[in-house]
């Protein structure tokens, strides 16, 4: 690790070198529990998100380094008591081509500090519904991309990534107090390691052939073992003046090595479909820039969830809509929906709570999600934005769940704006 931090000193002493500063803040006022699981209340937020950036490069290299603090206040909270929880964030991006054919990128993350439960789902890279009652996190990350143009119509991309995670504590003195209906995951510490290899080969000037192999081995401190490795062939063909349609097809087999989970269920291992379809299209256009644009996509993957510490088959449908006023404005509507495929429902071994007539529900973990984001977007200039607009998420357990019913909501009317 010294021998990287002094070579990127080196390179931006030896560079031409730059940077930049911008801020990006957003008020947000709505009704959300202040953690996972318990009732919704009035809320506040404010979150302030600066960032400082550096960057040197020539003509076949570039490195940048950029911080980015996260500032939240937020009342109420689950510490019971005002103050701002700040996570610092580092990133470290580098690109280099190393001959005529052949291009190489390098990424490196980390965090440290405070955060409360509506940044967990960014932190951790999950898009699952559960999060855990931590509050402090430390955060390490690396991936790796090599491009080999092979021939002109075919291009070979390798890229390697690794992620560790672990909790520096598991709650706050005032958030160890029963919360009703609060599930209590605690995090374990965790490891990521993934490679994968993709062949691209043009098959026409609008088509493009893709065959790809992933293989990854999460670990975690709560006895999760499991290697998966997903073969898929696919393809994406451009059609009219902006459409485009992209599909994939393959198998996860997933291997579990680990010890049984204490949530039940012996063996992680099963071989599971992994799919993807995804239409964009512009649907009409007009003068001044002015165009309605609009985007399905559903699928279906393998997901290992980093708060249960489980292996599971989800499936994710996405409408969006978009509608470009000008240059200036635009404003999108956006539904999602994700829940677990797999024929059972997952099932706790206990569940801590206030309420005994919430034992019966409480007992599964949220595996379905329902998203729905609405943001009007004004950009007066590339360096500054204005954004406003309503988030709404509801959350559940299975869908056979015994009493199934979508338990969780949050409702938010936000204002966000960036300036560079």
């Amino acid at each position: 690790m010294p021998a990287v931090i002094w070579t990127a000193l080196s390179l931006f002493v030896a560079l031409e070198t730059r940077g930049s500063a911008g801020v990006t803040s957003e008020v947000r006022v709505g009704r959300a529990p202040v953690a996972w699981g318990a009732p919704a209340q009035n809320t506040i937020a404010w979150t302030t998100v600066p960032s400082l950036s550096l960057f040197a490069f020539d003509a076949v290299k570039s490195l940048s380094l950029s911080y980015t603090p996260r500032v939240l206040v937020r009342e109420p909270n689950i510490e019971r008591r005002f103050r701002a929880i700040i996570l610092h964030q580092a990133t470290l991006q580098g690109f280099a081509r190393l001959s005529p054919k052949v291009t190489s990128s390098l990424a490196a993350t980390g965090a440290v500090g405070e955060l409360d439960y509506s940044a967990w789902q960014q932190v951790l890279g999950n898009s699952g519904p559960n999060v855990p009652r931590t509050n402090r996190l430390a955060q390490a990350g690396a991936q790796g991309r090599v491009e080999i143009q092979a021939t002109r119509t075919l291009t070979i991309e390798n890229e390697a990534r690794a992620f560790v995670w672990a909790p520096l504590s598991t709650q706050t003195q005032a958030a160890a107090e029963p919360i009703p209906g609060q599930t209590s995951f605690v995090l374990a510490r965790q490891t990521t390691l993934g490679l994968q290899t993709s062949l691209l080969r043009q098959l026409s000037r609008r088509s493009r052939g893709i065959a790809a192999v992933d293989g990854a081995y999460y670990r975690s401190t709560a006895g999760l073992r499991v290697f998966t490795i997903t073969p898929s062939v696919g393809f994406t063909h451009l059609f009219g003046t902006q459409g485009t349609i992209s599909a994939a097809l393959g198998l996860t087999i997933a291997r579990d090595v680990g010890t049984p989970s204490p949530l039940g269920g012996p063996d992680e291992s099963r071989v599971v479909p992994a799919s993807n379809v995804r239409v964009a299209n512009m649907l009409m256009g007009g003068a001044g820039g002015r165009r309605l644009e609009a985007e399905l996509n559903a699928s279906t993957a393998y997901f290992v969830d980093p708060v249960l510490g489980r292996g599971r088959l989800r499936g994710l449908v996405l409408a969006r809509m978009r509608a470009v006023f000008s240059h200036d404005w635009n404003a999108a509507l956006e539904v999602s929906a994700s829940t677990s495929l797999m024929k059972n429902p997952l099932l706790l071994s206990t569940v801590p709570t206030v309420d005994p007539t919430m034992q019966q529900v409480m007992q599964y973990p949220y595996e379905t999600q329902i998203v729905a984001l609405l943001p009007v977007r004004w950009q007066p200039s590339p360096n500054y934005t204005v954004e406003m607009g309503l988030r709404y998420i509801e959350r559940g357990p299975h869908l056979r769940a015994p009493g199934f019913s979508l338990r969780e909501r949050e409702t938010w009317a936000y204002v966000l704006g960036t300036a560079l």
